[in-house]
């Protein structure tokens, strides 16, 4: 095995310190590769992967203070698409501490190099990874292309002509049968490839799968078995946790998460979800410390969000004796924060703000905080365009601090209309009103819903509807409970033609789902009733 076939492939090197950079591109060309380039930063690689596609990118982890690291430059070019998955990515390290090994490990690089590195080394390295590339190839070029229906047939083809290559051919065959929401098919390739090779990541994989259908009993089964078979497995910890909190048990999730983060501890999203089973079981001063971590890892991280920092000044503001407390000096400082990473977010001073007002409301400062929402709602009158989703869900929220809960729905519908008549996606305030509802509602939603679908399987209509009747008032924008009321009803106008009572009360369903994207799961159902629900409404004149 040789470099020779692939001399003509683009390779970029990124390191902050030039000799080394000039090291690694003398082992490539004297290897007789003559298309090597290279970067000293994590965003001039980002610039540089909009206008020009690499073949290898050999990559540091170390990209000097301040500056994104390999790792976090790998999670931003996969999150924004930039890296094909025609590409190889190596991250190169001199760090053999555990805990940042596996944290890299976990981004799944295509190979990880410890420094230093020798040139037959990294010959054989990237012999071995552009053979497997090229065999693969056509596999790689639907998927970049969005061709995965083209892609899963090709794998099915490698199979029988690369057998050598069948587990990772197996692996990315289940991962496009997800994407193309083919269940049973992945689930299919998870258990034969579980029982025939005990692989870790086909466990992981179906534990995932289980958790989406809702089959939280079996992924746990996969999930220990996976820790049992592998204990450095993190994201299985990761995994257990979401389902624990699934089920209402946040000190189990806690529990775990906790043992995730011992061993790697610097995953932003981790350290976020401990955070919050902290604050969940009563451990302030436990989700404070994984807040600050949250806020450390974020600078650089395509993972940061606004609403992290909003939270842990909520949790500072919960947590200090009063205004001029030391905590509530650093809610402000959060806040400040914030703004300054999200500079370029539309509306960041406004949500800022309604944030700092609910914390001075915690601090008891309860004139300051009226002042604050007011001030708000005059620069947002200012302004030409509508408060954006995300701004009005941090408004309600500012509302219910400040005592004002019963105006709520009525502003989030408001906004709603406003943002949707702009163009703007408008989910995350429905999303809102939905998950407002408590567990004892949903759980009491749910199961009237079970009667009626069950009421009209048997024919009895007017029961089911009943039934539905009972359970909209409880969880009122939860989208798949108005459709299936709406399908109920269909069937009851079809039987009593021009019905304007029932013609009336499957419209304002219809209005109470009215701002469903089309990418929504229920988008398709709810167009097709929709259409059958006008054509009645039009016949009834």
């Amino acid at each position: 095995m040789s470099l020779k076939p692939f001399l003509k492939k683009r390779v970029l090197i990124v390191d902050q310190l030039e000799n080394y950079s000039f090291a690694i591109k003398k082992m490539l060309l004297d290897t007789g590769m003559k298309l090597v380039t290279t970067a000293n930063s994590a965003q001039s690689v980002i610039s540089g992967l909009q206008n020009v596609d690499y073949d290898v990118i050999l990559c540091n982890y170390d990209l000097g203070e301040g500056n994104k690291n390999g790792q976090e430059l790998l999670e931003e070019l996969r999150e924004k698409k930039l890296l094909k998955f025609s590409a190889l990515f190596f991250i190169l390290t001199a760090e053999v501490a555990k805990d940042r090994v596996l944290g890299t490990i976990e981004t799944e690089p295509d190979g990880y190099l410890v420094k230093p590195i020798t040139p037959a080394d990294l010959e054989k390295r990237l012999t071995a990874l552009l053979t497997q590339k090229q065999a693969l190839a056509g596999i790689d070029q639907a998927i970049d292309q969005g061709h995965f229906e083209e892609a899963v047939n090709l794998c099915n083809e490698r199979l029988q002509s690369e057998p050598r290559y069948a587990q990772l051919l197996q692996k990315t065959r289940a991962w496009l049968c997800t994407q193309l929401q083919r269940w049973d098919e992945a689930r299919q390739v998870y258990e034969q490839v579980i029982e025939q090779h005990q692989a870790p990541w086909a466990r992981l994989g179906f534990a995932r799968l289980l958790v989406q259908q809702e089959q939280l009993d079996l992924a746990v089964l996969q999930l220990d078995a996976l820790l049992a078979q592998d204990p450095n497995c993190i994201e299985a910890y990761d995994e257990l946790a979401r389902i624990r909190s699934l089920q209402g048990d946040a000190s189990a999730a806690r529990q775990l998460l906790e043992k995730a983060a011992a061993q790697s501890p610097h995953n932003l999203l981790r350290q976020k979800a401990l955070a919050d089973a902290r604050l969940q079981t009563q451990d302030t001063e436990g989700a404070l410390e994984a807040y600050r971590k949250v806020i450390k890892l974020s600078p650089q991280s395509i993972y940061a969000r606004p609403e992290h920092y909003f939270s842990f000044a909520n949790a500072l503001g919960k947590q200090d004796g009063g205004v001029k407390g030391k905590l509530s000096k650093e809610a402000m400082e959060v806040l400040a924060k914030s703004r300054k990473r999200f500079a370029d977010q539309p509306q960041i001073d406004l949500q800022s703000s309604l944030v700092e007002a609910q914390v001075q409301h915690h601090l008891g400062n309860e004139a300051a905080a009226q002042a604050l929402f007011t001030e708000v709602e005059h620069k947002a009158s200012l302004r030409k365009e509508p408060l954006r989703a995300e701004t009005a869900v941090i408004a309600a929220e500012t509302l219910i601090s400040l005592g004002r809960a019963e105006e709520v729905e009525a502003f989030l519908q408001h906004s709603a209309d406003a943002a949707a008549s702009a163009g703007q996606e408008v989910g995350a305030v429905f999303g809102y009103l939905n998950n407002s509802v408590s567990l004892q509602k949903r759980q009491q939603a749910t199961e009237l819903n079970r009667q009626a679908i069950k009421l009209h399987g048997s024919g009895d209509l007017d029961a089911a509807l009943a039934s539905m009747r009972l359970a909209l008032p409880l969880t009122p924008y939860h989208v798949s409970l108005n459709l299936n009321f709406l399908q109920i009803l269909l069937q009851k106008i079809r039987l009593q033609p021009g019905s304007v009572a029932l013609i009336q009360e499957a419209q304002s369903c219809l209005e109470r789902v009215r701002h469903v994207s089309d990418t929504h799961r229920e988008a398709r159902r709810l167009n097709h009733l929709r259409k059958q629900i006008d054509a009645l409404s039009s016949a009834s004149g």
